[in-house]
């Protein structure tokens, strides 16, 4: 452009040298200044800039010397602008150095335009305008001023100054011939575009239909201002006709504006066309693009599809989602899918953009739970109340009071529904009735966790509530004085059994015949034996053949009443009908018949009886069978049938209670028979192993009797010394134990201890010695003075088993137990398992064990010990279910999780206990660690189907049900999980809410990424302000 103004002005600088004077001679053999400028501009015209610079300059340089200043400005001004074509370093200095000598040449205007045109050429836009703006456009030529208004407009865009942009591509729209007319009136469009001004930017953009740079993107910005003025007509009947001519992007984009148009239009079938082509051509599409889809797929009965869609649009807390979600809901109903249609609605009825939605999904989100009682953490009562709350005035309002009533009644949530029901202020009949049946589940469920006092609470509740279900009545009192008799608190008991059975509607429940017993068994356990004997045998005159166990119990204490009070022959027929009822074990009642025998003198009838016991090495009675039957032979005057009982014990039962007694009998037996060798030997025996225990004194007395009888009383003396045996002092020794267990006895306790203290003092090795030790220890252990207790129990078990050892065992382990010395408690429950007289006993040692072991982490010891408390017979429902458990969790620490998945399953079936509630987790949480993760869902579920009162352990189920759901791709059933925790989980600081909002924020934060992963498109165009229209060619 330079070049073409300069040959214009290089004819005006030519023909006026031609008329001037020349003021100064030069010699006729070298040019003049007139023909050197001349031929500068020859060669600047030529292009040949450097050799004109070096003219120019020649020339300036002799100017200076002899003042020749206008021909010296003209090549001044020649120079720069041959600098500028070159890109000279020094061009800009030139061009400013001109400026400054020459302030009045008419050519600085021109020298401003070229300074401008350079700048803009090197893109340095500041510069650009600033010497645009020394520029009076109006001096320009019409093709000048067009380059003007557009280059210095360019600029001023480039660097954000839309508006003085705009009025300079504004001018252009005045210039139709110039070259600069078609950039010009595309910027100046595209600002009015991006300002909303459409109909402008139309107009300017159908000037462009014909111009060959433009016109490919003509349509498109005519599509997007058809659709923005929202003329959709025009849109549907525009578009199809371009769509197939524009590049894959902008197509996709078409199919975008056709799909959102067809969708403003209704015709959601055309609209699913268009806006699944645009889906299935770009990943950069809007949230609101999805939700069109989705609503049209809804329109159309794509039900499952709609459901897809709309979820993955429900991230963020705003209309849209609340929208989505709603349609979500109905998509799935739509779908007989109320599981899902109830997370959804949930999830909309928690947004309040807009109260319409929120309403009916509130209402529907209620309704389902009902529905489905799906209400784990009492969400039901919690959302009606919410609805209540919110919309106290609606229509549906007693609708939602009759579900209230209702989900009272069938509430697993026991606790939080007596909740709810109490801020009722007036309670219709419908509503006691309620009460009266929750405060009874709520009862029972305390009952379960060993919460006797509060249960017994909650069963007043139910009495006191006013309803009028006789039959709740009760089992109200029943199970009251269940909880009675579980503390101890029998005549309480038995009188609360009783106004049971005189309640209407007793007699129909299935614990009629039951509190008989039960009433037998409070009477027992007060020694009122003859109470106890009359209802036991009401039980049994009623009881049902198939219950066996407890019929076998009841009549076992039928006789048990019928002995106490020396009614041998009713106790005898008793224990015989015991022995013929069916149950795996009746070793009591064989040997409690045959034992009766006996006290009647029918020898003959015990010794038949106990017989076969003896021969049951499993049974704890064989034993006791076996001295018993030694006993009866005697009294038949059969010593040597006797004795081989005694031996028998003897050799198979070392650890026997009954194994001294045994010693002593045999010695007595031979002794009488004549057999003083063996007799001394069983004697010897005692003295040697068991001093200080009862049979030790007989023991001695009777070796002296054989050594008399032998005239051996040198020998007997001479074998008492050798044991250290003080003879003299054994009668003072005597007399200052026996004070001692007297003042015990009489429970002197602190004069007892005394006494025994002077006692020990005195005859450290004593005949008495080894009970001194454990009356002193039960004394110090019954008044708590358990680290004095623990030496004396520690004596007694470091003698030889004896009478007290089961019990010291018992009590240090008791002991080390309470002081939380695990090692030390194991170490003695583990010595009494073998040497356990009875079943009570043998329980207490693998509980104490089992528990221990926990303590220790040794799951090896864990595992050993439940799994025997699990063979103990009649193990009581909580022991067995504790053993279950830590079997199970041992039985997990030592990596063999299928063997502990069998025994939480098994403690899963009760899931009212807390070992109940955290196995059905572990169920569920060992199925997915094993990649089972279908099962573990249906664990799950069927957890939140059965509910339980532990939510710490439901609430862990839904944060692994969320985190199977989100690893499946189902993102938004497992937002809707953890939303159910936040909301209705009731514990605020165990960390379950916690990590359902960190995981929740980790899920929205990951769908939140999905629409920001590139360009999210948008309807309007982006303008990139550091492009521009390459007018290098215009002219």
């Amino acid at each position: 452009m330079i070049i073409r103004y300069f040959q214009i002005f290089a004819i005006l600088v030519v023909l006026s040298l031609c008329g001037q004077r020349v003021s100064a001679q030069v010699p006729h053999d070298q040019p003049t200044a007139e023909q050197k400028l001349m031929k500068g501009i020859e060669l600047f015209e030529k292009e040949l800039y450097g050799s004109a610079i070096q003219l120019f300059d020649e020339i300036v340089l002799y100017h200076k010397r002899v003042g020749f200043n206008d021909i010296s400005a003209d090549a001044e001004f020649y120079a720069a602008i041959s600098a500028l074509q070159l890109d000279n370093q020094d061009a800009e200095y030139r061009i400013v150095n001109f400026i400054k000598r020459n302030p009045e040449s008419p050519r600085i205007q021109r020298a401003c335009f070229f300074m401008g045109q350079y700048k803009y050429d090197e893109q340095e836009w500041e510069s650009a305008v600033y010497w645009f703006g020394r520029v009076e456009r109006y001096r320009l030529e019409r093709q000048e001023r067009s380059e003007y208004y557009f280059k210095q407009g360019y600029a001023w865009l480039m660097l954000e100054e839309e508006e003085k942009a705009n009025k300079l591509f504004y001018e252009l729209l005045d210039f139709p011939e110039s070259d600069y007319y078609g950039p010009g009136v595309y910027y100046y469009s595209h600002i009015e575009y991006t300002r909303g001004n459409y109909e402008t930017a139309l107009k300017g953009f159908k000037a462009l239909k014909e111009d060959p740079t433009f016109s490919p993107i003509v349509p498109y910005y005519m599509a997007h201002i058809y659709f923005l003025q929202q003329k959709y007509d025009k849109v549907i009947s525009y578009v199809p006709t371009i769509i197939n001519e524009v590049t894959p992007k902008r197509k996709a984009e078409m199919q975008r504006m056709l799909g959102n148009a067809w969708f403003k239009q209704a015709n959601y079938d055309s609209a699913r066309v268009y806006l699944e082509k645009y889906k299935e051509s770009t990943d950069n599409f809007k949230r609101y693009d999805l939700y069109q889809l989705a609503y049209s797929y809804y329109q159309t009965g794509a039900y499952e599809k709609a459901a897809n869609n709309f979820s993955l649009i429900t991230s963020k807390q705003d209309s849209l989602s609340q929208n989505a979600n709603y349609h979500m809901a109905a998509s799935y109903l739509k779908q007989g899918d109320k599981k899902n249609a109830h997370l959804a609605f949930g999830s909309a009825s928690r947004m309040s953009f807009n109260d319409k939605i929120k309403e009916d999904a509130l209402f529907n989100y209620a309704k389902l739970t009902y529905e489905l009682s799906f209400a784990p953490f009492d969400e039901t009562i919690r959302i009606f109340h919410s609805y209540l709350d919110q919309y106290d005035n609606s229509d549906r309002s007693d609708m939602i009071y009759n579900y209230l009533v209702d989900v009272y009644m069938t509430s697993k949530n026991y606790r939080r529904a007596l909740e709810s029901i109490d801020k009722i202020k007036q309670k219709n009949r419908q509503v006691t009735n309620a009460l009266q049946k929750v405060a009874f589940y709520r009862g029972i469920e305390l009952y379960n966790n060993l919460k006797y006092a509060d249960a017994i609470a909650m069963f007043d509740k139910s009495l006191g509530a006013g309803g009028n279900d006789a039959q709740l009545i009760s089992l109200a009192r029943y199970w009251k004085a269940e909880c009675l008799f579980r503390e101890k608190k029998y005549d309480q008991a038995i009188q609360h059994y009783k106004q049971y059975l005189t309640t209407p509607g007793a007699y129909s429940t299935s614990y009629y015949n039951l509190t008989n017993y039960n009433v037998a068994y409070s009477f027992f356990k007060q020694a009122e034996y003859n109470a106890a004997s009359i209802w036991f045998r009401k039980y049994i005159d009623n009881a049902d053949s198939a219950i066996t166990r407890i019929l076998y119990d009841a009549t076992v204490r039928l006789g048990d009443s019928y002995f106490v009070q020396r009614k041998y022959n009713q106790a005898l027929l008793a224990y015989k009908d015991a022995t013929k009822i069916p149950v795996e074990e009746n070793d009591y009642a064989i040997f409690q018949q045959g034992f009766t025998a006996g006290v009647l003198h029918n020898y003959k009838q015990k010794i038949d009886v106990l017989i076969p016991l003896t021969t049951r090495e499993s049974s704890l009675l064989a034993d006791d069978a076996l001295f018993e039957t030694g006993q009866a032979y005697i009294q038949l005057n059969k010593p040597a049938q006797g004795i081989a009982q005694f031996e028998k014990l003897i050799r198979e039962y070392p650890r026997s209670n009954y194994m001294k007694k045994s010693h002593l009998q045999a010695g007595l037996m031979y002794f009488n028979m004549g057999d003083n060798e063996k007799a001394a030997d069983h004697f010897k025996y005692l003295i040697e192993h068991h001093k200080g225990s009862d049979e030790y004194g007989e023991a001695l007395v009777a070796l002296k009797n054989i050594y008399l009888d032998q005239n051996k009383v040198d020998e007997y003396f001479s074998y008492a010394k050798k044991l250290n045996i003080n003879i003299s002092s054994n009668e003072q020794d005597s007399l200052l134990y026996l004070s001692a267990e007297k003042a015990y006895l009489n429970g002197e306790a602190e004069h007892s201890r005394e006494l025994f203290n002077e006692y020990l003092t005195r005859f450290a090795d004593g005949q008495f010695t080894l009970k001194a030790h454990f009356y002193l220890a039960q004394s110090l252990f019954n008044d708590e003075n358990l680290d004095k207790a623990i030496p004396h129990y520690k004596y007694v078990i470091k003698q030889p088993l004896n009478s007290f050892t089961e019990t010291a065992l018992y009590n240090l382990a008791t002991i080390y137990r309470d002081k939380s010395n695990a090692s030390k408690a194991w170490e003695y429950y583990s010595r009494l398992e073998p040497i356990a007289s009875n079943k009570r006993m043998l329980m207490e040692s693998r509980v104490g064990q089992m528990r221990a072991a926990i303590k220790l982490e040794d799951y090896k010891k864990v595992e050993k010990a439940a799994s025997q408390i699990l063979i103990t017979e009649k193990l009581p429902e909580e022991i067995a279910r504790e053993a279950r458990f830590n079997k199970a969790r041992a039985l997990e620490k030592l990596g063999r999780n299928t063997e502990a998945l069998v025994q939480y399953r098994l403690v899963a079936q009760n899931l009212q206990t807390p070992q109940g509630a955290e196995s059905k987790y572990a169920v569920a949480r060992l199925e997915y660690e094993a990649g089972k993760t279908a099962l573990a869902e249906n664990e799950i579920q069927n957890f939140i189907k059965n509910g339980t009162p532990h939510q710490y352990w439901l609430g862990k189920s839904f944060l692994l049900l969320a985190r199977i759901y989100q690893e499946s791709g189902k993102a938004f059933q497992a937002k809707a999980y953890l939303q159910s925790i936040i909301d209705n989980y009731a514990i605020k600081d165990d960390g379950i809410i916690k990590e359902a909002e960190e995981r929740l924020a980790e899920i929205t934060t990951s769908e939140d990424v999905k629409f920001e992963t590139g360009k999210d498109a948008d309807l309007e165009l982006e303008f990139d302000r550091n492009s521009k229209v390459d007018t290098t060619q215009l002219k």
